[in-house]
């Protein structure tokens, strides 16, 4: 997956300049109702949890408020959302889990610090 393009795609998506649906050229209806799927993963580092009570949990608040909103802003998405990643298990799953389900990009929520192990499996 090349980054430069899905940067592009994220940033037209959230500024509105990019339609996920597109329509025929009378202005009716979508020609094209199959929506596009996104992935969206958060990164973390696993040895924060115990140190900080309830840290995990705000996070995946965060992500879910992240989710609710590409949703409803973005009709034409199906959001796969594979939840905080935190190790090198984890994004192997999760990178296994966006290549099965045929994400078109990708949006990856930094969380807290984290390692390359938890971002390359994904990526």
């Amino acid at each position: 997956m090349r980054l430069l393009p899905v940067i592009f795609i994220i940033l037209g998506m959230l500024f509105g300049r990019i339609d996920l649906q597109a329509a025929d050229n009378t202005g009716n209806d979508p020609v094209n109702t199959k929506k596009t799927r996104i992935g969206l993963y958060g990164i973390g580092l696993d040895t924060y949890w115990s140190q900080f009570e309830g840290l995990r949990d705000r996070l995946e608040g965060y992500q879910q408020q992240i989710a609710e909103r590409i949703s409803k802003t973005h009709n034409g998405i199906e959001l796969i959302n594979t939840g905080i990643v935190d190790n090198p298990v984890k994004a192997r799953e999760a990178g296994a889990l966006l290549a099965e389900q045929g994400v078109e990009a990708v949006f990856l929520y930094i969380s807290t610090y984290a390692l390359s192990s938890t971002v390359l499996p994904v990526v």
